[in-house]
């Protein structure tokens, strides 16, 4: 399958590797793939090439998804396969970040109303045990609230 080059921030030189998926993958071997930040390249006699492949979406805060291909005859098979997987993953990374945003929303939103009432129903007692402290205050010095 060959070898692309990726550039890595801050090295002076692009490294060599078999992941030609990475979005910074240049050679004629690259299939860059825009979000693709890393991933692991294999192969085994038993379970042919293999590839996990991370990838980064920065339209959703940097949301990051990891993708797996087990099982294809060639490199370039196992590359092409995990394209059309991340084709099709992306919009359901998209609706599971909304999803998700609008669960963690409610759940602020539940929490928010809890304290209120927490603190309302703290609020309260504080103000009950003050009236009763100035009753029993008022009763032990037999003092009232009336004229006699």
């Amino acid at each position: 399958s060959g070898k692309s080059e990726t550039r890595i921030t801050g090295l002076p030189k692009p490294l060599q590797s078999t992941n030609h998926l990475l979005a910074t993958a240049t050679g004629r071997s690259a299939l860059p793939y825009l979000g693709v930040v890393g991933g692991k390249t294999g192969y085994t006699c038993y379970s042919g090439w293999h590839l996990v492949t991370i990838y980064q979406d920065d339209s959703l805060g940097g949301r990051r998804m990891a993708a797996m291909t087990v099982g294809h005859s060639t490199g370039r098979a196992r590359d092409l396969y995990m394209k059309e997987l991340l084709n099709k993953a992306r919009p359901k990374l998209k609706i599971f970040v909304a999803q998700e945003e609008r669960r963690i929303a409610e759940e602020k939103r539940a929490f928010a109303k809890a304290e209120a009432a927490r603190t309302a129903a703290a609020e309260k007692a504080k103000r009950e045990a003050a009236l009763a402290a100035k009753k029993m205050t008022a009763q032990n010095t037999g003092v009232s609230g009336h004229a006699r």
